[in-house]
């Protein structure tokens, strides 16, 4: 890593890792823990869509710093952690909410479409802080 870019990529990163974990670590268990499973889904489901929303906001971001950095591997891992954020804010959050709902409701075909797309927004998620990990580990030692 040679231009300054790149080390604000690695506090870009640090920040993604520390409010994905403070999600995973904290915000999930507590409500769980405190709420009703309705208030729970109901809180989540409001919830979910802004986190990805900031990550998503936050990765281009980091798109746009690793173009001026100039380092394509660093172009690409930005590009993969935003396009996740993509994927689950566009395309998994409103096709999960449609699933439960449809479960919720008494389809119980739908139930197997939404654990299985759930697993993928979770995926996702965890690939999305492995790869940040991974920028933060490799740049700073």
């Amino acid at each position: 890593m040679t231009s300054i870019f790149n080390y604000y990529l690695i506090v870009f990163n640090g920040a993604l890792i520390g409010f994905m974990m403070f999600f995973v670590i904290v915000v999930s268990p507590v409500v769980f823990k405190t709420l009703s499973q309705d208030e729970a889904a109901r809180f989540l489901r409001a919830v979910f869509p802004r986190l990805f929303l900031v990550g998503l906001f936050s990765s281009l971001a980091m798109v746009v710093l690793s173009l001026f950095g100039k380092e394509r591997d660093l172009i690409l891992i930005s590009s993969v952690i935003s396009a996740g954020f993509a994927a689950n804010y566009f395309i998994l959050t409103p096709k999960i909410n449609k699933a439960r709902d449809a479960v919720l409701s008494g389809d119980e075909q739908m139930e197997k479409p939404f654990k299985i797309l759930h697993l993928l927004s979770v995926l996702i998620f965890v690939v999305q802080i492995c790869l940040s990990i991974f920028v933060v580990v490799t740049n700073t030692i």
